[in-house]
């Protein structure tokens, strides 16, 4: 009876011992699968519970390598998620996120991202002709979180959640070479919708009020609100008059949509 207590315990150590050193390359195929075609994963060191990879965006031209670090993080089992901490260190994407892996979606939690604008401008062919620099914070603050499907449905992918957006020291070269200024933004993510609320904004350009971005089988992009730009700046100045209408107070009344 001892020496078959013995077997199984030693069974036991042993499919504990497999677990643990599952080596990371095992998670290398499914995660790209999930990821294509706009990034890719090459395992560079450790174990599926702690280990190094480099992270491949738009791999298929100009490709931008931001290196990761991940760690097991054992409370996601409470959500039935396969969780963890990741750490990206780059120029382009540096900060932290929780991922959790569940059966059909993933998750992020208590995320703190820094994006620079070298990457925004890789998202859509007319950010860079506006000359668009600054820094994009993205934060996902305790209690909120964001949920999306593996696989997009019909070539969309869909998003829930909430997040909060700071963009820091915009510039827009066509109209000045100096920062604009700096927006904070609520942001809550329905479907493929982003209804957006901007809740604070510093600088020469100031605006407030909202409206939304859709990216469904219609894409469109919705503003209302009150904008205010400096007089001296005819380049400013100009394309919201065309949008606006000038109210007592100095400010541009902007009710604005468009389909993209």
């Amino acid at each position: 009876m001892k020496i078959r207590h013995a077997l199984v315990l030693l069974a036991v150590i042993f499919l504990l011992g497999l677990i643990v050193l599952m080596p990371a390359t095992l998670i290398q195929a499914p995660v790209n699968r999930a990821m294509a075609p706009n990034a890719a994963l090459v395992v560079t060191a450790g174990t599926i519970w702690s280990g190094t990879a480099k992270l491949t965006l738009f791999p298929a031209a100009r490709p931008v390598m931001v290196p990761i670090t991940w760690r097991f993080d054992p409370m996601a089992f409470l959500r039935l998620r396969l969780g963890f901490y990741i750490r990206a260190d780059s120029a382009a994407l540096a900060g932290t996120t929780r991922i959790g892996a569940g059966i059909r979606t993933i998750e992020l939690r208590d995320t703190n991202l820094k994006i620079d604008s070298a990457l925004i401008n890789r998202i859509h062919s007319l950010l860079p002709m506006f000359g668009s620099r600054g820094t994009l914070h993205l934060t996902i603050n305790e209690g909120d979180h964001i949920v999306m499907p593996y696989q997009a449905t019909d070539g969309l992918r869909t998003v829930e959640g909430k997040l909060a957006a700071k963009i820091d020291s915009l510039t827009l070269g066509m109209f000045s070479s100096r920062p604009l200024g700096t927006y904070e933004i609520a942001v809550k993510l329905n479907n493929t919708t982003a209804e957006y609320l901007l809740v604070n904004a510093t600088g020469p350009l100031k605006f407030d009020g909202g409206g939304a971005v859709s990216w469904g089988t219609n894409r469109s992009f919705v503003y209302r609100g009150f904008a205010v730009a400096p007089r001296e700046s005819a380049l400013l100045l100009t394309p919201l008059l065309a949008v606006g209408r000038p109210t007592a107070d100095g400010r541009l009344q902007i009710d604005y949509s468009s389909k993209w």
